[in-house]
């Protein structure tokens, strides 16, 4: 979608600078400066069009091997860190950044902005997920899901997708169970196939969200390993 959208813009650019210079050529007239800035903001689009400025990780791979080694998952998630790291932003504004505190009534509801390096024609399934209910002492129901969406487009990560687990929020960090680590993972659906997600979650109960294998989920759709990941810590506040 985005690359059909792009290939749209730059036709109707290139029609009317080719439109705006037939008629001055035919009309033998003069460019203006006002005309020529145009023409010339018209070209600068055209080039930036051509060529986007390169993703920009916002997180180091050796950043997050040491924010995953701080906060044990590595080893109790990854052995390694994924090449990857995903920007999550939700509705109130805060964002996950490897391991930063999030107060609960700050996660509220899903992410509404999510980004990481992508080509056009690819799709994910993203997860989020907490790693240590109901405590990370005694995390008895590991992994519990609080939210996944499948066949994400790049750059639409969160609308026109589909809903494999409805998103169940606020997160619920029980009274003195400490702080717990919450999740989310990016899966490449392989050759940019889309995928009929079979995963029986209802929004009405938590029935399948506890002790939920995530790396079953992924070989199930033959997803292969973590593409892109973060994660957050909430507990509870009065």
């Amino acid at each position: 979608m985005v690359a059909r959208n792009v290939t749209r813009v730059l036709g109707i650019m290139v029609r009317s600078i080719f439109r705006e210079f037939l008629v001055h050529f035919l009309h033998r007239r003069p460019i203006s400066i006002y005309t020529f800035v145009i023409l010339c903001n018209w070209l600068i689009d055209f080039g930036q069009a051509l060529n986007p400025p390169a993703y920009v990780e916002f997180r180091k791979e050796a950043e997050m091997k040491n924010k995953l080694l701080e906060n044990a998952l590595i080893p109790e998630l990854l052995k390694e860190p994924p090449k990857h790291a995903a920007e999550f932003t939700f509705p109130s504004g805060a964002k996950a950044d490897f391991g930063n505190k999030i107060p609960p009534q700050q996660v509220s509801g899903a992410p509404r902005h999510v980004t990481f390096k992508c080509e056009p024609d690819e799709l994910f399934a993203i997860l989020l997920t907490d790693f240590d209910a109901p405590s990370r002492s005694d995390p008895h129901k590991r992994e519990w899901v609080h939210w996944a969406v499948g066949n994400c487009e790049a750059n639409e990560h969160v609308d026109g997708v589909q809903i494999i687990a409805p998103p169940m929020f606020p997160i619920n960090p029980q009274r003195g169970t400490g702080f717990h680590r919450y999740v989310f993972y990016v899966y490449k659906q392989p050759n940019n196939t889309r995928i009929e997600f079979l995963e029986g979650f209802t929004n009405t109960t938590e029935f399948g969200r506890s002790n939920y294998d995530v790396k079953k989920f992924a070989k199930t759709y033959k997803l292969g390993d973590i593409y892109a990941i973060n994660f957050f810590l909430s507990e509870w506040t009065p």
